[in-house]
């Protein structure tokens, strides 16, 4: 079965609905892929955008970002890549007051098994208790 790279601006036309001809584009091409046309494939990065933009520039509560994403993770025909490392920065980013870049690389940091960051962004890192910054 084809597979297609679905871009972070298909995601956020279909969630926005804005504008309506794009959001329509978007839910056709989505019940298309559901229906089993083809198959969806996206990475993590794309994930990371989708986040930030509603964060960001359209002002949605991590609630909401949180359950929109989980939302894009159970989408039939659509394979996120590292699906299990975006689900589990989705419950830290919701969970603690950082950003979902961060919970990205603490729940990366904890697969790999490192203990340890090194980073200026302190804020943020530490409130992961089971760290050590440096």
């Amino acid at each position: 079965m084809k597979e297609i790279y679905i871009d972070a601006n298909v995601f956020l036309r279909f969630i926005l609905g804005e504008p309506p001809g794009f959001a329509v584009e978007a839910e056709r091409f989505f019940r298309d892929s559901i229906e089993g046309r083809f198959k969806l494939v996206t990475s993590e990065l794309v994930i990371a955008e989708i986040v930030w933009t509603l964060e960001s520039f359209y002002e949605k509560p991590k609630e909401q970002i949180c359950e929109l994403v989980q939302g894009i993770l159970s989408t039939p025909n659509l394979t996120v890549e590292n699906s299990q490392l975006v689900s589990e920065a989705i419950k830290i980013y919701q969970g603690k007051n950082v950003d979902f870049i961060d919970a990205y690389s603490y729940a990366y940091m904890k697969k790999h098994r490192i203990s340890s960051v090194k980073t200026f962004d302190r804020k943020n890192f530490k409130r992961f208790l089971d760290i050590e910054l440096i």
